[in-house]
């Protein structure tokens, strides 16, 4: 059992810090949100040390009308100096690529995605 707060440890091999929990996906396209909805809306995360695993399951019934890039917000914890993936550094925001066989990466936008989409995605990242 790890107690609710953290009690650090120099001893690089003690695991001083373990969370688990539930957070909210917050889908936006260029920033905003105008009238996305969700007929589902769950993420989960487990944090051990410097490391956040993360999974979510997403199911719209509107996408809305923002446009813009596809961008996931309310990371659990905030990313660390080093971007990893998908994730951008400094912040709670998750970005969404199509990388092709060809090596080439486009970044998602609302044109992506559709009335009725369904997102499943699982990652990590460091703090």
């Amino acid at each position: 059992k790890f107690p609710a707060t953290e009690i650090t440890s120099a001893d690089a091999n003690t695991l001083d810090d373990y969370q688990q929990g539930s957070w909210t996906p917050d889908l936006q396209f260029g920033g905003n949100k105008v009238s996305i909805t969700y007929g589902y809306n769950n993420a989960t995360y487990v944090k051990i040390g410097n490391h956040v695993f993360f999974e979510m399951w997403v199911r719209l019934t509107s996408k809305g009308s923002s446009t813009g890039d596809a961008e996931w917000y309310g990371l659990p914890y905030t990313v660390g100096a080093v971007p990893s993936a998908i994730v951008f550094a400094s912040g709670t925001v998750i970005g969404m690529f199509e990388s092709t066989n060809a090596g080439t990466s486009t970044t998602l936008t609302d044109s992506n995605f559709s009335n009725t989409s369904n997102i499943v995605m699982s990652g990590s990242y460091a703090v």
